[in-house]
Parts: structure tokens; C-alpha cells; sequence
């Protein structure tokens, strides 16, 4: 799959992978995400985070703070009504939203 070959690639490819991944959104999971109240920069900052990105990476990819992604991380849980990082993740693959 597209997420393994970005787990073993390299560094550079592996962001500009994951880029390409977080912006791919098809017809099926944009309603769902749509749903979620999610606007799209936290839409994309989701997908990031259930690549496995941590926020210092996702911060360098999309150019944002560390700050700002600490507050897209904070909105996103609150919005999927979950606790922790690992939870919205789980929630997002439970619902198909990534």
C-alpha cells in the first residue's frame, strides 16, 4: 500500500508521500469527514496523524508551527469527542475517515 512504501522510504520522499496521501480525498470520505466538523486544514492534519506523523513533522510539511499544529490537534479531538492523539487515529479508521 501507498502507507507502507511511505513508512520505508526516505526521508524527503516519505514527506512529500505523505503530502500527496493527506490531500487525496475521494468521494467516499469526504462526506464522512465532512461530517466531523472538521475544517479541511484539521482534515488534513488527521490523516497526517494516522500516518503515524508526529506533530514536529506535520508542523515541517505544511509549513505551520509547532504551535499552530498543537492547536489543529486540540480542535480535531475535541471535535471527534476523543482523549488522546492514538484515539481520534482509532476513531478515524473506525469511521473510514482516513
Amino acid at each position: 500500500t501507498i502507507r507502507a512504501s511511505v513508512r520505508d522510504a526516505e526521508p524527503a520522499v516519505e514527506i512529500g508521500a505523505a503530502l500527496a496521501l493527506t490531500r487525496h480525498e475521494t468521494s467516499e470520505n469526504a462526506p464522512s469527514l465532512a461530517g466531523t466538523g472538521l475544517t479541511p486544514r484539521e482534515r488534513e492534519v488527521l490523516r497526517m496523524m494516522a500516518a503515524g506523523r508526529s506533530n514536529q513533522d506535520i508542523a515541517d510539511a505544511l509549513f505551520l508551527s509547532l504551535g499552530t499544529v498543537k492547536v489543529h490537534v486540540t480542535h480535531i479531538l475535541a471535535k471527534l469527542g476523543v482523549k488522546s492523539r492514538s484515539a481520534a487515529t482509532d476513531y478515524a479508521h473506525r469511521h473510514e475517515l482516513v
